[in-house]
């Protein structure tokens, strides 16, 4: 078999057993178990009026599922949302529960929708001890009952309605509404409590109307009608529409149909996307469902431009999903089947075998599950959610707030003002608070009255700091400049805009405003503002390699109980203003077809991960903040980065309140402040492969390196000659790189999401400097098979081990310089003094010794000369007898021996009369000026024979001489008078001869002039001796004859 047929097979047994290891670890480690996954029932209307009400809780708990996957499940298993249809029915809820139950696969339940469908449900789930989360407003459940299986997210009913009649009473002032409610008995509840919340404050519900909600072809005419008696009574007042979503939305949308103008407010319901498509669909075509929801008052628990990072993050994750945006029941979904996952995982750890349940113990999973939500029992322990800082009460039950939200068109944004629960760790003396009108008592607790500020970031510019100046100059790696507007539309009489910057390099003040404006009581004021920002100015986790920048600020003085700062999601775009009812992302059905066979090819061929949107896409990112960003090119001046992420949350602000009496001392609100934060995350410009490679696949590369090392180590452990030398050289230049890369890519990414950012950055700078000493590593050992081993097998010399150190050396110290330099960003200018110092008094110990050394390895390389030739060096000629290392030696014609060191020899003319294949010897004849040219040429010519038969005799050959040529050079001045300059060229094959060669020239000629009488002039000379590679005839000039 042929070398390369063998390499062949070598490359081939690579593959394999790279493939044979990377499926072992993908089945053992990195592909999820779905033979027994986890699995997380989620129960609503996905079928009947209500099922857009399904589809957002079915979306909310598999994206929770997708994210755990994609991280590796739960201790290696899938999770797996499966969902049931109760359709609101209770007698259908009690039948799937104990469905759910009789399984005994399930490890959570989320839902019910309905109060009665969860009232019926509930004992089931409890006599299994299955745990029960429920994300909707049911009935209340008493602190006093025995502890169960279920926990609430969400307020229920009563209380919202409750805190709506406050709100539109206190807040808005509104003394005259009227109501319509589901002639139910929780439809008459409701009502009831929202007219004996009235009544507190001195007045009543006016009107009453109800309707049948089981009815919703006949609800359309009821409608008609009382929106008719409205008109015809010329009632005023707002409107509580009580009922869901569907129900809502025909009532809402027959009322703006019949031209009544009155206020609308409703609960929970009617804040979902399920509520905006049921009016979209029951309004004639070409309407836009911003004309029936424009201007409505609802009761929701999470407003996504008052939520944090978090949240503003599942909304971009939930939009790239599903291509539409969330709404509160979707991420309170999420939220529960994240918290269920967190459970888990947190019992069982990172190996299943290792935890205290096993996956096919239930009841076990159960317990564990429900011991993990016991703990979040209290603000302080509370777990950061979408939807905010989640905690339990006694019993499993609600301590989410109530907020309001105002429809603007058909998006949902954050009313002026909110109540704010007021804590047990909060203030005392609510009552002089409540005369000031700070406080107010609602749902039998007291609640601060927020101001609301609509606030907007604009980012302008973005660029790198620069100090210093010229050549000392150098870019600041911590701050960025920014600048941007920031503007405030507020209601009332304080300055929002007295702000605190935290990541400011130096304090700003928003002093003049470059735009003022007011509409109606809204005051706007717009400021513009560039500064020094630093980086990393939020704990928020982000890949490695990318850069997070932007700005944050507070209130200086006002807290959360009295200001609070919330993203003006209108006025920064970030939720257009649309006719139609939801924002969807609509994709063309050739392309969609086009994406689902790559899919399908994809899937086949186990590369199921490939992000091929991240190769291939350059259109929006449906983010609107994200692709404001791009279009302004803000980070134009940056072409190194380009931005990847942004979002603009609310956070909490805990700070010292600057020694403001009203935070010091027992009973005063603590000086926690909103925050607003506007983060944009840079990655780095151009194609990053880690971008659209799937994790895994680093861990198959990682496998390849490895296995491809060692083959290369096991072929090195004998010296098999240079074509195996060249192989394996090769085998090491792809599998270092492809090692560093892929450890690299897995380590850093795992230390920056899980490991303290110190860990982190010492692994940057492990793989950093790696980065230098691999190829430096893989520099010395290509010198070592391509330089020193050729040179040996050629001079059949050792290459001395010193000056194999010192090659290696130099080429490791100028890696460690680099790493110096450029890891560790040091300057090298004292260091390389030092150092330079220190070669320089070596240097000039040994300076001589290096040298010779160094040019004996270039003239091996070179080879001018070889022993036995015949050269000469400046004016010493001799044949070569040895060369070393350090020098060469001659042996001269005279029998002496001549060492010349290296370095002379390499600097010197060398003129080597064994490398051609004649010899050519000239010299002058001189003759008196009175003999003719002729006859001293015809002389000339007369002694070629007696030449060449001298030196057969003498040389026993026929060849000692190749040709002889003459020619006539002109008169040459001399004291004795003028004499005629002939020129003899003579070709001779062995410059052995040369001695005799000449001898005999000399003397045939001279002998030649006595016997043609001609006079001998001056003494002849030699004038030239070279080697020549062709004869006379192929040196371009013909022998001249004279």
């Amino acid at each position: 078999m042929t070398k390369r047929n063998m390499f062949i097979v070598i490359l081939l047994a690579v593959a394999i057993t790279s493939a044979v290891f990377s499926l072992v670890t993908r089945v053992t480690v990195l592909d999820l178990n779905t033979s027994s996954p986890v699995r997380i029932a989620v129960v609503g209307p996905m079928s009947g009026p209500e099922s857009a009400l399904g589809d957002a809780m079915r979306r909310g708990a598999e994206l929770a599922a997708k994210r755990a996957n994609e991280n590796g499940g739960v201790s290696g298993h899938a999770v797996v949302v499966e969902a049931f249809d109760d359709a609101n029915d209770p007698k259908r809820a009690a039948e799937i529960a104990e469905e759910i139950v009789g399984r005994g696969d399930i490890v959570s339940v989320v839902g019910h929708w309905s109060s009665a469908a969860t009232r019926v449900a509930e004992p089931i789930y409890e006599a299994a001890g299955l745990p029960v989360i429920v994300t909707a407003p049911a009935e209340p459940r008493s602190e006093s009952d025995e502890a169960g299986t279920v926990y609430r997210t969400v307020f229920d009913d009563l209380e919202q309605t409750r805190f709506l009649a406050n709100y539109l009473r206190n807040v808005v002032g509104q003394e005259t509404v009227s109501i319509i409610h589901a002639n139910t008995a929780r439809g008459r509840d409701l009502a009831a409590a929202f007219d004996a919340t009235y009544r507190r404050f001195g007045t009543k519900v006016l009107n009453y109307w109800d309707y049948d909600p089981d009815d919703l072809a006949g609800l359309t005419a009821r409608a008609d009608a009382i929106a008719q008696e409205i008109r015809d009574r010329k009632l005023t007042g707002h409107i509580f529409i009580q009922g869901g979503a569907p129900q809502a939305a025909k009532i809402a949308v027959a009322l703006r149909q019949a031209k009544v103008r009155n206020g609308i407010v409703g609960l929970a319901d009617m804040a979902s996307t399920a509520f905006v498509s049921a009016v979209q669909e029951a309004l004639p075509d070409g309407d836009p469902a911003a004309s029936v929801t424009n201007g409505m008052f609802v009761t929701t628990p999470l407003l996504f431009d008052t939520a944090t990072e978090v949240a503003q993050n599942f909304r971009t994750d939930y939009l790239a999903e599903y291509g539409t945006v969330p709404d509160w029941v979707s991420a309170y979904t999420f939220d529960a089947a994240q918290l269920t996952i967190d459970a888990l995982i947190d019992d069982l750890g990172p190996d299943a075998d290792s935890g205290k349940a096993q996956l096919d113990d239930m009841a076990t999973l159960h317990s564990a599950i429900r011991g993990f939500l016991d703990r979040f029992d209290h603000v302080e322990r509370a777990r950061r959610t979408v939807g905010g800082e989640r905690y339990f009460g006694p019993n499993g039950t609600n301590t989410t707030s109530v907020q309001i939200g105002l429809y603007n068109g058909s998006s949902m944004i954050s009313a002026l003002t909110q109540l704010q629960p007021i804590l047990e760790r909060g203030v005392t003396g609510f009552l002089d608070l409540v005369q000031a009108g700070k406080v107010l008592y609602v749902n039998d607790r007291f609640m601060y009255k927020t101001n609301v500020v609509y606030t907007g970031v604009q980012l302008l510019n973005v660029e790198e700091v620069r100090e210093g100046q010229g050549e000392e100059s150098r870019t600041l790696e911590d701050r960025y400049r920014i600048d941007f507007l920031v503007w405030f539309r507020y209601r009332g009489n304080f300055e929002p805009q007295d702000v605190v910057f935290v990541n400011a390099v130096e304090p700003i003040t928003l002093s003049a405003p470059d735009k003022t404006g007011t509409d109606g009581d809204l005051s706007y004021a717009s400021y513009r503002v560039s500064g020094q920002f630093k980086l990393e100015f939020s704990d928020i986790k982000h890949p490695y390699g990318t850069v997070l920048t932007g700005l944050g600020f507070h209130h200086r003085l006002l807290s959360r109980n009295n200001l609070m700062y919330v993203t003006d999601v209108l006025g920064m775009g970030l939720a257009k203003a649309r006719n139609d009812a939801v924002a969807s992302v609509q994709e063309d059905k050739e392309t969609g077809a086009f994406a689902e066979e790559a899919e399908s090819w994809l899937n086949m061929l186990g590369l199921d991960q490939v992000d091929l949107a991240a190769f291939f896409s350059t259109g929006p990112s449906g983010d609107p903040l994200l692709d404001g960003l791009s279009e302004r090119r803000v980070f134009a001046g940056m072409p190194d980065w380009v931005p990847a992420r942004s979002w603009i949350s609310q956070e909490v602000y805990e700070g010292t309140g600057e020694g403001d009496p009203s935070f010091i001392g027992y009973g005063k609100q603590a000086p926690e402040f909103t925050r607003i934060d506007l983060g944009v995350i840079l990655g780095p410009a151009g194609v990053d492969p880690a971008d659209a490679v799937p994790y895994n696949w680093f861990v198959y590369l990682l496998i390849f390196s490895i296995v491809i090392l060692i083959f290369a180590a096991i072929m090195d452990r004998k010296d098999r000659g240079q074509f195996w030398r060249v192989q394996t050289l090769g085998m090491r230049v792809i599998g270092w790189p492809v090692l560093l890369v892929s450890a690299s890519t897995l380590m850093l990414d795992y230390s920056a999401q899980n490991l303290p950012n110190a860990v982190t950055d010492a692994l940057v700078m492990l793989f950093d400097s790696l980065w230098w000493i691999v190829p430096a590593r893989l520099l010395a050992i290509s010198i070592e098979r391509f330089f020193w081993v050729p040179i040996e097998e050629k001079s059949g010399r050792r290459i001395p081990n010193v000056v194999r150190l010192f090659a290696s050396g130099s080429i490791y110290l100028l890696a460690i310089f680099g790493v110096i330099a450029f890891v560790f960003d040091q300057r090298l200018t004292s260091l390389l003094a030092t150092s330079g110092l220190l070669a320089t008094i070596i240097g000039l110990a040994i300076h001589a010794n290096i040298a010779n050394i160094f040019s004996g390895i270039v003239l091996n390389i070179e080879r001018p000369f070889k022993v036995g030739d015949w050269v000469q060096i400046d004016e010493t000629t001799g044949i070569v007898t040895d060369i070393t290392w350090r020098t060469m030696r001659l042996l001269t014609r005279e029998g002496y021996h001549v060492s010349i060191p290296n370095g002379v020899v390499s600097e010197s003319l060398i003129e080597n009369y064994s490398t051609g294949e004649m010899v050519r010897f000239s010299s002058e004849f001189f003759v008196p000026e009175r003999f003719s040219p002729d006859k001293v040429d015809q002389s000339i010519r007369a002694a070629e024979s007696r030449i060449r038969d001298a030196l057969k005799r003498m040389l026993k050959r026929d060849d000692a001489l190749d040709d002889y040529t003459w020619r006539y050079d002109g008169v040459k001045v001399f004291e004795l008078g003028l004499f005629h300059r002939f020129r003899v060229d003579y070709w001779i094959d062995e410059y052995n001869d040369f001695e005799i060669v000449r001898e005999a020239v000399y003397a045939e000629v001279f002998r030649q002039f006595g016997i043609d009488g001609i006079e001998q002039g001056p003494a002849p000379m030699d004038i030239n001796l070279k080697r020549d590679k062709a004869a006379a005839a192929a040196t371009g000039t013909a022998p001249t004859n004279s």
